[in-house]
């Protein structure tokens, strides 16, 4: 008689490893640029938002704390399912099988843990959230698919604003947007609770 048996992998570990060798710095910044690159972008723009934002219409409540000050990073290259595949599994890259791109996307992407718990990417007609702690989703995140349904998410949309066109109604978004609430609370993911004024030193930075 045999049993279902194998190693488990905690994501939370396996990002706190990560986060050992990507230090809190604008390293982060230059990972989503090379993301960027490697999806032949055209353009990239960092936005740091100090708004805190309405908490009704989200997909569950313990991410009322995600709708306060944000990172977001804009380009305008949509993901491909090879790179929404490749945000679900920590230590493997999509790059890998494609020397043309330069990164480490399954690992280096993780370097934005420093500053947030909830990854937030909208891109094409999706919008997701990555959830390692599994606080509010036990599969570890959420994707959906905004062309079926807006109203129901409109408190996390709402948070994007600032980079989706003005007549912007749940259509198909051309391009891609990472959003990173900033980490308001010691989590298992870093004890790290991070300040807008550290995310603008590191714009600062960043730029010189």
């Amino acid at each position: 008689m045999s049993s279902s048996f194998g190693e488990n992998v905690d994501p939370c570990a396996a990002i706190r490893a990560i986060l050992g060798s990507y230090p809190f710095s604008v390293g982060l910044l230059r990972e989503l640029l090379q993301n960027s690159d490697d999806a032949r972008a055209s353009k990239q723009i960092f936005v740091l938002d100090h708004r805190t934002h309405a908490t009704d219409h989200i997909h569950h409540p313990r991410l009322k704390p995600t709708q306060g000050p944000a990172l977001l990073a804009f380009n305008d290259a949509m993901f491909q399912e090879e790179d929404w595949a490749a945000l679900q599994n920590i230590h493997r890259s999509s790059k890998k099988m494609d020397t043309s791109k330069i990164g480490k996307y399954g690992i280096g992407f993780r370097s934005v843990y420093h500053i947030t718990d909830y990854p937030q990417i909208m891109s094409g007609p999706f919008f997701a959230i990555l959830d390692p702690q599994h606080n509010f989703s036990p599969a570890g995140g959420v994707k959906i698919n905004l062309s079926e349904n807006t109203s129901t998410y409109q408190g996390h949309l709402t948070t994007f604003d600032s980079l989706l066109p003005n007549d912007w109604q749940g259509k198909e978004f051309t391009g891609s947007v990472i959003r990173l609430p900033l980490r308001n609370r010691e989590s298992d993911i870093s004890n790290k609770v991070v300040e807008s004024h550290e995310i603008s030193q590191l714009l600062h930075d960043f730029i010189k």
